[in-house]
C-alpha cells in the first residue's frame, strides 16, 4: 500500500510537499497536515522549520558538485582541443606541402612526425613522394613539368607516345664553356 501511516504522519504519495517560505533573510520549509478529526473541527498540524537546518548540507553538497562538474567539462574541453590539434597540425602542415607541390615548389616538406601511426604513415609516403619528384624534377624541365600538371588539372588525358628519335651529340669548340656561362 502506497499510503501507509507512520503514527500520525503519512508516507508515500499522499505525505505533504513542502512549500518555501521567505521572511526576513531566512527561508523556511512550510507543511501542513490534516490531522484526523477529533470532534466536530478539523485541525491541521503546521511546521515551519528553517531551510538550511533540513537542507543545509545538501545544498553544499550541490554546490560542490556542480563545481565539480564543471572543472570536469572545462577539462574535457581543454583535452579535445589539444587532441584535436595534434590530429590537425599533421594533416595541416600536408595540405600546405601538396599546395607548394602542386605549385612544383620541391622546397617543402611534409613535417615532423605526428603522435597518431596513421598519420606519421600518411607523412612518411609524402616524404617519399617528395624526394620521388625531386630526382624527376633534375631530368624532366620544370616548365615541361608544370605543363603536365596543368593539363592533368583541367581534365585532359595526357598520353605517352613512343617514337624514334635521332639525336646528335656535338663537341663544338668551347661551346660547354660559353653554355655555362649563359646559365
Amino acid at each position: 500500500n502506497r499510503n501507509q501511516h507512520c503514527g500520525d504522519q503519512r508516507v508515500g504519495r499522499d505525505a505533504p510537499v513542502p512549500e518555501q517560505l521567505r521572511a526576513g533573510d531566512t527561508t523556511y520549509l512550510l507543511t501542513v497536515t490534516r490531522t484526523p478529526v477529533i470532534g466536530d473541527t478539523p485541525w491541521y498540524v503546521v511546521s515551519a522549520v528553517p531551510r538550511d537546518v533540513v537542507l543545509g548540507d545538501a545544498i553544499a553538497l550541490a554546490w560542490v558538485i556542480a563545481g565539480i562538474g564543471l572543472a570536469t567539462l572545462i577539462l574535457a574541453v581543454a583535452v579535445a582541443v589539444w587532441v584535436g590539434r595534434l590530429i590537425t597540425a599533421p594533416v595541416s602542415r600536408l595540405a600546405a606541402a601538396a599546395d607548394a607541390i602542386q605549385r612544383f615548389d620541391l622546397t617543402t616538406t611534409a613535417g615532423v612526425e605526428s603522435a597518431f601511426v596513421e598519420l606519421s604513415q600518411a607523412e612518411r609516403a609524402f616524404s617519399a613522394m617528395l624526394g620521388g619528384l625531386r630526382i624527376f624534377a633534375r631530368y624532366v624541365p620544370r616548365r615541361l613539368v608544370q605543363q603536365l600538371i596543368k593539363l592533368e588539372a583541367e581534365g585532359t588525358d595526357v598520353v605517352a607516345e613512343n617514337r624514334v628519335l635521332t639525336i646528335l651529340f656535338t663537341d663544338i669548340a668551347r661551346l660547354l664553356r660559353i653554355a655555362e656561362q649563359l646559365s
